[in-house]
């Protein structure tokens, strides 16, 4: 398992009055400030310090305290404020970052004989299968693999350069040199891929903790995730992805990695 550091989240706040009483409210008016820690005292939110925009350390007191800073930094301020109990993968004990649960994706690339124009496209443009996500039918949990995945095939529209070097496995030896870009130009728009998005299931050895070395600017601890992709989760993307290759109604294509 390799862990990996997430950088500090930055909250945007603006401060202004309302009925003759002061406040932080979420906006987005360009005033950026870094919230530190949640205060409390006997079990009870009282308010937030945050870092302001000139680099003063401030206190704003509240009756409610909404910890919606994303998912990876909740767990970070609350363990920074000292509320709850971190989890300890040695021991079981303690719930705060416990059971980290992300996505595994996976593609197969397509390469075709003719120019796709590539070049047009959208965010949102593209094809998602679900039948192949939760417990498909044929699924057999006694192969080791406990859910399916998403099939999706988008049309993002691909820059000229983002889109470049993209050639069949083994065509060529190294990914650099006078072949290898010879093999780009000639593969240049002519490259697609089916990606499978498989859930991530909570398995206790992957959580959330504060890193012992790398800190912010404040020198407050980094988030740091500690993922693994097993057996059964990389085993349900793999057979999405091969149900991909296999119906794809592009063409004739070359199943990639």
């Amino acid at each position: 398992m390799q862990p990996f550091l997430m950088r500090d989240s930055v909250a945007v706040f603006h401060s202004r009055l309302r009925g003759g009483r002061a406040g932080l409210h979420v906006s987005d008016l360009g005033r950026q400030v870094a919230v530190r820690r949640d205060v409390h005292r006997n079990g009870k939110a009282e308010g937030v310090t945050y870092v302001d925009p000139s680099g003063h350390e401030m206190m704003q007191p509240a009756n409610v305290v909404v910890l919606a800073s994303w998912t990876m930094n909740n767990p970070r301020l609350l363990m920074l404020s000292k509320i709850g109990d971190p989890y300890d993968p040695a021991t079981g004990k303690g719930t705060l970052g416990k059971n980290l649960t992300h996505a595994v994706n996976q593609q197969v690339q397509l390469f075709f004989d003719k120019p796709l124009n590539l070049f047009m496209g959208t965010g949102g443009l593209g094809y998602a299968i679900g039948e192949f996500a939760g417990d498909p039918a044929g699924l057999d949990p006694s192969d080791g693999i406990v859910r399916g995945s998403e099939i999706r095939a988008n049309t993002n529209g691909e820059g000229p350069i983002s889109s470049f070097g993209k050639v069949p496995p083994g065509e060529v030896e190294t990914n650099w040199g006078s072949q290898w870009k010879k093999s780009s130009l000639r593969w240049h728009d002519k490259v697609a891929q089916v990606s499978c998005e498989a859930a991530h299931l909570a398995y206790r050895h992957n959580y959330i903790d504060l890193d012992p070395t790398y800190t912010d600017k404040f020198g407050d601890a980094l988030v740091r995730l500690t993922p693994a992709n097993g057996e059964r989760t990389r085993g349900g993307g793999e057979s999405s992805a091969g149900a991909g290759s296999l119906s794809s109604p592009l063409g004739p294509c070359l199943p990639g990695c």
